[in-house]
């Protein structure tokens, strides 16, 4: 039974917060900014803790490599941002992309599927490419540009382990919380978009 309490309560949590592009927190340079950044926003939460979820029902190769595929899409979504100088149609573009990413992985984890590995790793460096794009255009001005990379990607690893360690946890209690975990995160995916 505690089982299902804690997947409740993960489901809980990702619920807490209720805007898509509200990043607070801004206020820090370097490492801290980019260690705390993918935690202010709901879209990059939910999105990293989805996949990470959704990781755990997947084969042994794309469960291994999902936190490693994750932080690589957002270095190279960030290192497109900083070569085409995030301009705002590419901007409109990568907030999209965010968007269909939590609306996505939430549909994989509520409906349990399992893609074949090469899919599988392609959709999520290029789900995380969109935010890391969007990371990079939030970047603060002060401070060291890689020191902040390294912590959005330090970050993007540790929720995409504690995603997968949920999604292990929901493996052994009835599919029913997997499928409400999953409908929580395209809820609030459906609430970001309107």
């Amino acid at each position: 039974m505690k089982r299902s309490h804690s997947a409740l309560l993960a489901t809980s949590l990702l619920l807490v917060a209720t805007s898509a592009s509200a990043h607070p927190g801004h206020d820090a340079q370097g490492l801290m900014a980019g260690l705390t950044h993918p935690f202010t926003g709901l879209d990059h939460l939910l999105a990293m803790l989805a996949i990470g979820i959704w990781s755990a029902r997947q084969s042994r190769a794309l469960r291994v490599g999902t936190p490693l595929l994750m932080a690589f899409g957002m270095l190279a979504g960030a290192g497109i941002a900083l070569l085409s100088g995030g301009q705002a149609l590419h901007a409109l573009i990568a907030e999209q992309g965010i968007l269909l990413s939590v609306l996505v992985s939430g549909a994989l984890v509520a409906l349990l599927l399992r893609l074949p590995t090469l899919a599988g790793a392609v959709m999520v460096a290029g789900f995380m490419a969109f935010h890391g794009f969007a990371h990079a255009l939030e970047m603060p001005a002060a401070g060291s540009a890689m020191g902040y990379m390294a912590g959005f990607v330090v970050a993007t690893l540790a929720l995409a382990l504690l995603g997968r360690a949920v999604g292990q946890r929901l493996m052994s209690v009835p599919t029913i919380a997997s499928r409400l975990v999953g409908g929580a995160v395209m809820a609030s995916a459906v609430m970001m978009a309107v």
